[in-house]
């Protein structure tokens, strides 16, 4: 056997990491933050709320980055680019040409656009747990 679907062997070993690394890097908020939790079982308050705080903060921050930069560049892309290349402008614009490839390419980011904000929200948070959970009791 030399071929996995269609694929040599190394080619489809290394698909399969690249669709793990995606899975957890998509994940990571989740992932994250059920292991600050796991490791401070004993000590944090209200683990589920923690999980979910970092989960919301995480994908709210994505959505934000989506309205506030993508929508617009696709709106431009969409409406304005071909009747400025109609005309015969923007033909070597270099913003462009990296419009297009974002706007090809977006997945290949997202892993990313996911992965590092949760780390730093999970560590954030982490940090100041006991102190929010205290002050939302009183």
């Amino acid at each position: 056997m030399t071929e996995i679907f269609g694929l040599p062997i190394a080619e489809a070993i290394g698909l399969f990491v690249f669709a793990l690394f995606y899975i957890f890097a998509v994940h990571s908020p989740e992932l994250l933050a059920l292991f600050i939790v796991w490791r401070r079982r004993k000590s944090m308050h209200r683990r589920l709320l923690f999980v979910v705080t970092v989960m919301g903060a995480t994908y709210g921050l994505l959505v934000m980055f989506l309205i506030v930069v993508c929508v617009p560049i696709t709106a431009f892309m969409l409406f304005i680019a071909p009747a400025l290349r109609y005309q015969g402008y923007l033909e070597h614009a270099v913003l462009l040409a990296l419009a297009d490839y974002f706007v090809e390419w977006w997945w290949l980011l997202l892993p990313f656009v996911v992965l590092i904000p949760a780390i730093f929200i999970a560590r954030y948070f982490a940090a100041r747990w006991n102190r929010i959970v205290d002050a939302l009791q009183d």
